[in-house]
């Protein structure tokens, strides 16, 4: 799967990989390489999808942006996103204002 934002180092024999899940460092002969097993790339994929349900079904209720990333601090890469993702919209909001 590419796309996924992970360190990879070119060795002789193939890549030495950080898994995007897990953070394992692993070894592949696929440049593309990105989960150390399928139950990471499994577990990856769920999170994924319990978080576009989740957003799916957001009704705006006044929650302040920091409640909401609480719910995902067991995901600590979740929660990151979602911080950053609260810093882009707040940037972008305030551009908005000013114009």
């Amino acid at each position: 799967m590419q796309g996924h934002d992970v360190n990879r180092t070119k060795m002789e024999w193939g890549y030495e990989v950080n898994c995007a899940q897990c953070g394992k460092r692993f070894s592949s002969k696929r440049s593309d390489a990105s989960f150390c097993s399928a139950r990471c790339r499994k577990r990856s994929e769920r999170e994924v999808e319990r978080w576009n349900a989740w957003i799916d079904n957001l009704e705006y209720k006044g929650m302040e942006f920091v409640e909401v990333a609480r719910k995902f601090k067991r995901s600590k890469r979740m929660y990151d996103a979602f911080l950053k993702l609260q810093r882009s919209l707040q940037v972008a909001i305030e551009e908005f204002e000013d114009v």
